[in-house]
């Protein structure tokens, strides 16, 4: 696969050509960061510092988590401190697979691509301890909120390695998580958890935050996970694999964390073993709306 890649250091290409694309010479601290927009929705997102989306927002409202504690921070900061920073992050599991092993993607400065007035490309190829290289592509739809971002992680080493994606998206605390249920995955507490504002239905699992840590996942294989807060309500689709490898994330395809102050949301793909050069790709599909 060939990418042509704008340098985040050498850009010259006058983005403005683009009348929904902009880039950003300043947010929250980070430079070059890069905003799609239509009439309804914008995103921003942070090449600079793992690949982030920083905002998604609705009609001026955003949905992601923020911390002013953390702004302008940067791989250097995070391996000095290891403090978890905030908006929509993305990683590769799986989880058994020490931290700092997953610094530089997670964290690292990625090249930026932009392809149309909707889509921007970031990439990280770079030689890193994971062995992979990874290709995310947002596409914010024309009209409306939906943002269809497609990864794609290539192993480039000489080896077999096994990877899973893992989605890490902290959204604003407080709200209500909606897990969906089929009858056959199960769903389950997954460490710290407390039962009390835990709601099954039939075909879903509603949970109330409040103020306790817990994480929750469900073996559903309809492939969607929902969480409403200060009137908004995102949604994230995806595909299952009732066949894949699910064993690293305890069978688990949709998983959740809160701690009170946010809520994160956790799609997870199957674990696959990629030879030398063989890719694998995962796409997701994220809408909000006002309720």
């Amino acid at each position: 696969m060939k990418y042509y890649v704008i340098s985040l250091l050498c850009c010259i290409l006058p983005i403005s050509v683009f009348a929904e694309v902009a880039r950003l010479s300043n947010y929250r601290g980070w430079k070059d960061c890069y905003s799609i927009k239509n009439e309804q929705a914008e995103v921003i997102l942070c090449p600079v510092a793992g690949g982030r989306v920083l905002y998604y927002a609705v009609n001026g409202k955003n949905i992601i988590f923020e911390d002013p504690g953390f702004d302008g921070y940067l791989l250097d900061d995070f391996r000095k401190d290891r403090r978890w920073p905030d908006g929509g992050r993305f990683d590769i599991g799986p989880e058994s697979i020490p931290g700092k092993q997953r610094d530089e993607l997670f964290m690292g400065e990625w090249q930026v691509l932009v392809q149309d007035d909707y889509t921007v490309e970031l990439l990280y190829d770079k030689e890193n301890k994971l062995g992979v290289s990874v290709s995310r592509k947002f596409t914010l739809h024309e009209k409306g909120s939906q943002l269809t971002l497609t990864q794609v992680m290539t192993n480039q080493t000489t080896h077999s390695v096994k990877r899973h994606y893992w989605g890490r998206v902290f959204c604003k605390g407080g709200g209500t998580v909606i897990l969906p249920l089929d009858g056959k995955g199960g769903w389950g507490f997954m460490g710290k958890h407390s039962s009390e504002h835990m709601t099954e239905k039939k075909d879903r699992l509603e949970y109330t935050l409040r103020d306790e840590v817990t994480k929750v996942g469900s073996g559903s294989h309809k492939g969607w996970l929902a969480y409403r807060v200060d009137g908004l309500e995102i949604t994230q689709e995806f595909l299952c694999f009732p066949g894949g490898d699910y064993s690293d994330t305890d069978g688990y395809t949709t998983i959740f964390y809160a701690n009170g102050k946010l809520c994160e949301l956790e799609p997870v793909s199957p674990t696959v073993l990629l030879q030398p050069g063989q890719s694998y790709t995962f796409i997701q599909k994220w809408r909000l709306r006002e309720m």
